[in-house]
């Protein structure tokens, strides 16, 4: 996915006064996910970004509301938009409070736009205006079939395995209405169709059309596209809209919150909207634990690391966070005791079939195990020195390189003592929790 590149990419967009995020920017991927907790502003960051391009993008009737004269309106100001076609860069700024007809996106790009109240309504509409027997003599359009492929997509994204499955396009109004797929499908023997199918495979079929045959010069937007479908079919779904955007080359902005459907993206791909106070933030995730952490998600534990102590204990953690360790949720970091204490631990959870256990040990000890037996599967800190020296020389030679906000509790009993066990107790932190927002760790370290 990462090399992924659609014919027409919405590439930024920078928030000015007066807007929903006022001095804020966000740049988005190829295929951007947008996550949060209701309430903290995903549904406005759509529409504005739908609005930026079409003033008649978001209709009124769905959140956030508009009334008709367009007054209390959540969406002011002014946005500054960056768009790609093909390899032509075109910047424009563009008041968000226009009505109707002004100041159209001088890109010609417009949003195809998918919401929760959107969908249920048109297939509703799409039912009431047909009739089974003469739906095919409205087809408007070359039938899609699914490969083999696109078939085991179904399956695991339903449930329901077919042999064949055809999409045939049908229009009702043949100049207003749009298209919608109607579906047949063979199972085993037995022909199904649209009119026999519930809303959630009625919504998916609708949902993988649009972005396999998507309208001229659009970015297709989708809004909770997971909320009709069994949660074991998310993952699947994020998967084969990925490959359909892609073999379309189109750019998919979508809002989700599942945790099934965020984890099959590159984590550069993914945004996050967050609540400072009453202030709404875009934020960009490092780790795939804070996204658990925002969503509420208990992980299962697959894995145990053992170390000597605390210290060595949040000090691996930084090493990880810095890496962007993707499985923070799912690993437990456990300070044992000696090294010796650290060995037998992992050795004694080395059977389990749930759990997987690894053995960290400090630095200083990587040439007294070298070459011995015991010490074959451990892994070491970084350096030759325990990881208190190794922490504090660090940040005192490259102060800048250490982010913000790391808090020492415990200060050494001795100023001119850097080994001691208990030097420092480094406090870990929670994001987007009790209405703080924390974006990176300091280390302050220094005797009283």
């Amino acid at each position: 996915m990462k090399k992924f590149t659609p014919d027409i990419q919405v590439e930024s967009l920078e928030f000015g006064s007066g807007s929903p995020f006022p001095g804020q920017s966000i740049e988005l991927a190829p295929f951007t996910i947008i996550s949060g907790l209701h309430g903290s502003g995903k549904s406005t960051l759509l529409k504005c970004i739908s609005q930026s391009l079409w003033s008649r993008a978001w209709r009124s009737d769905q959140p956030p509301f508009l009334d008709i004269e367009n007054r209390d309106s959540p969406l002011g100001g002014s946005v500054r938009v960056t768009v790609r076609m093909k390899d032509e860069g075109i910047c424009y700024s563009v008041n968000l409070e226009r009505r109707e007809g002004e100041d159209e996106s001088p890109a010609k790009v417009w949003p195809d736009v998918h919401t929760t109240i959107e969908v249920p309504t048109e297939i509703s509409m799409f039912f009431q205006d047909s009739r089974r027997k003469s739906v095919l003599n409205l087809q408007d359009g070359d039938d899609w079939l699914q490969t083999r492929r696109y078939l085991d997509a179904l399956r695991d994204i339903l449930g329901i395995s077919y042999e064949e499955v055809i999409y045939h396009p049908v229009r009702v109004d043949k100049q207003l209405g749009p298209i919608f797929p109607f579906v047949r499908a063979r199972r085993r023997n037995d022909w199904i169709d649209s009119f026999s199918m519930s809303y959630g495979e009625l919504s998916v079929h609708r949902m993988r059309w649009f972005v396999r045959h998507p309208y001229e010069n659009t970015v297709v937007i989708l809004d909770e596209p997971e909320s009709s479908i069994a949660p074991r079919g998310h993952a699947a779904l994020a998967d084969d809209l990925a490959r359909l955007a892609r073999a379309s080359r189109v750019q998919v902005i979508a809002v989700t919150h599942s945790p099934s459907f965020i984890t099959r993206v590159p984590l550069e791909f993914v945004r996050i909207c967050v609540r400072r106070n009453d202030d709404p933030l875009i934020l960009r995730p490092s780790r795939e634990a804070d996204l658990h952490e925002l969503l509420g998600v208990e992980s299962h534990l697959r894995a145990i690391i053992f170390v000597e102590d605390e210290v060595a204990g949040e000090l691996l953690k930084l090493i990880l966070s810095a890496h962007s360790f993707r499985g923070g949720n799912e690993v437990e970091v456990i300070d044992a005791g000696s090294w010796n204490d650290v060995l037998i631990a992992a050795a004694s959870l080395s059977r389990s079939k749930r759990v997987r256990s690894t053995a960290v040990i400090d630095g200083d000890q990587r040439e007294a195990l070298k070459g011995k037996e015991v010490g074959r599967d451990a892994l070491f800190l970084p350096g030759f020195e325990p990881p208190e020296q190794v922490l504090i020389r660090n940040a005192m030679q490259y102060p800048k390189s250490w982010p913000i906000c790391w808090a020492v509790r415990k200060i050494p009993s001795s100023s001119t003592c850097l080994n001691s066990q208990g030097w420092t107790t480094i406090g870990g932190w929670r994001p987007w929790r009790d209405g703080q927002v924390m974006t990176g760790d300091t280390v302050y370290a220094r005797p009283f």
